[in-house]
């Protein structure tokens, strides 16, 4: 993974390249927070050469969001992949977080002053796919978390934290046990459909 850093008057665009995964996504924080100077108004974080991304690295990016909020300044990606923005679309990144094709739509859009689209009421549950997302619970856990945050403009007490967490993951073993349950289903039904066409093969070769 590695990040090259552009300015732009009072813009910094990071061009982001390789692949971020929970190895290295507390290398990933670190270079996108130390290149955020003081006097930065909009970051535009640029994917078009990243191959893939975990939860853990959609966490880095919405915390980076969070805390550029804090200091009135904005946050933008672009120039994902069709897979990858699958993933921002199905974890509900894609609604607190603006997406453009190209680093030159982002700059032009944080320049009019754009802000990032407020999540609808109640869509915070179900909204991500596991499967797709991440590769780690705990990452997804903590992700929800932050986005909650971020999307409501609030801190949960460490209480309210751990009852969630809790919960969060019991609801995630869940679905992973499902997932498991669907997937037998499946595999049964493969063979299932697999003897039937072969029966159907040698009954009219046999007729």
């Amino acid at each position: 993974m590695d990040v090259k850093w552009e300015r732009k008057n009072k813009t910094a665009l990071a061009r982001v390249e390789g692949r971020i995964d929970g190895a290295n996504f507390w290398e990933f924080q670190s270079v996108l927070e130390s290149g955020v100077e003081p006097d930065v108004q909009t970051v535009v974080v640029d994917f078009e050469q990243v191959a893939f991304i975990s939860s853990a690295g959609l966490r880095v990016v919405l915390m980076l969001g969070k805390q550029l909020r804090k200091r009135g300044a904005q946050l933008s990606v672009c120039s994902l992949n069709s897979s990858i923005r699958r993933i921002f679309e199905v974890s509900g990144f894609d609604r607190i977080v603006p997406i453009h094709g190209s680093d030159t739509q982002a700059i032009d859009a944080l320049a009019t002053a754009a802000e990032p689209a407020e999540a609808e009421p109640g869509t915070l549950r179900n909204e991500i796919d596991f499967d797709i997302v991440g590769d780690n619970l705990k990452d997804i856990a903590g992700f929800t978390l932050d986005k909650y945050e971020y999307i409501n403009d609030c801190t949960l007490s460490r209480e309210t934290r751990q009852e969630a967490l809790a919960r969060i993951n019991d609801a995630l073993w869940q679905c992973v046990e499902q997932s498991k349950r669907e997937r037998l289903l499946l595999l049964q039904k493969m063979f299932v459909a697999a003897s039937e066409a072969l029966e159907k093969t040698v009954g009219s070769t046999d007729g």
